[in-house]
């Protein structure tokens, strides 16, 4: 029997969980347009408890709950401060300016973390008469797509403090916080207790097939709530999905550490097999590999692994992403490497 493909390209490709199965087919359900899905008011309850916020909302794509929080903040024509490698910076179309009319300022950094020093220099950039006004400081946990740093709860805070200096409040996209937090060892709350409004997303390393909840102050939860049904987010008998996430929250965060423990094995495979890793930025579940050292381009690396049934992500012309979760098994990581020196050498 053929071998079914190893896809690393992403945490997103994880189908649900029998539980998350038996759980949606028994949702309890309602029109939550209407606010009256219970499976959602307990999903987005839950969510917030976990988060130290008062309420939270269910959404379907971390990048909703992105547009969303930062219009409730920020407010059309007021600027959001966004980090260089950040999702929000580059993986949104620029919807914030488009849909929103927030203009984006992205800040220099190369880990994810930032002081007042560096975000002065980076709107220095502008003369002041010219610069919109601020509205908005984004953070991001993990960060940076293509290679999950975690950024700890004292970084956060004092990112956290800049914001406040700056007279802005603080959004963190926690697309990935739950991967932060197990590798950090430390509660959910401990990274937004600092922060006015945070998301998360239930449909990467948590297995959940679809959705996100932001979680922030109840009269700003009202105010997306508001938004969302404005852009077409309103859901009807989505307690099916939320079912899912609910398992997700319960018995998918603490496995996490397996997935971490995998991408550091699998890094330390892929450097016997020739390639260039990073170890010290294998934090979390992704893996940034180097291929140009080995003489090749992403788009061969990628065609090559591919044709062994193994597909991983091109995020630059000589380096490529692989992104461990459930699905990717101890026993796999052997089949990938091996998959990888075949690929270096052909």
């Amino acid at each position: 029997m053929t071998r079914r493909p190893l896809d690393l390209r992403s945490d997103t490709v994880t189908t649900p969980t029998a539980r998350m199965r038996s759980a949606m087919a028994a949702a309890e359900v309602g029109d939550d347009v209407f606010g009256e899905d219970p499976t959602v008011r307990a999903l987005e309850a839950k969510s917030a408890g976990m988060s130290g916020m008062e309420d939270g909302l269910f959404v379907p794509s971390g990048t909703m709950a992105n547009h969303l929080a930062i219009l409730a903040l920020c407010g059309r024509g007021r600027a959001a401060i966004v980090l260089e490698h950040s999702h929000l910076a580059r993986m949104e179309r620029a919807g914030a300016a488009v849909l929103m009319g927030v203009p984006l300022l992205a800040v220099t950094t190369g880990n994810g973390v930032v002081d007042d020093v560096r975000v002065e220099a980076s709107l220095a950039r502008v003369a002041p008469i010219q610069m919109p006004k601020l509205g908005v400081l984004c953070l991001e946990n993990t960060y940076d797509l293509n290679r999950g740093l975690v950024i700890s709860p004292a970084e956060t805070a004092a990112m956290a403090a800049v914001g406040r200096g700056l007279g802005v409040p603080v959004f963190l996209d926690g697309a990935r916080i739950f991967n932060a937090a197990v590798a950090a060892g430390a509660p959910l709350e401990s990274f937004t207790r600092t922060v006015d409004a945070a998301q998360f997303c239930l449909s990467k390393g948590l297995s959940s097939p679809i959705g996100s909840v932001l979680v922030g102050p109840r009269d700003l939860i009202a105010e997306a709530r508001w938004l969302r049904q404005q852009l077409g987010g309103g859901w009807r008998q989505a307690g099916i999905i939320a079912a899912a996430g609910l398992v997700a929250l319960d018995e998918m965060v603490g496995r996490l550490a397996e997935d971490h423990a995998h991408a550091r094995e699998l890094g330390r495979l892929l450097a016997e097999a020739g390639l260039g890793v990073d170890h010290a930025q294998i934090q979390t579940n992704i893996v940034r590999v180097d291929v140009g050292g080995a003489g090749l381009t992403a788009e061969a690396f990628v065609a090559r692994m591919a044709a062994r049934r193994v597909l991983v992500k091109p995020v630059g012309p000589d380096t490529v992403r692989l992104v461990v979760h459930r699905e990717i098994a101890a026993s796999d990581l052997t089949v990938i490497a091996r998959a990888a020196g075949a690929s270096v050498a052909a």
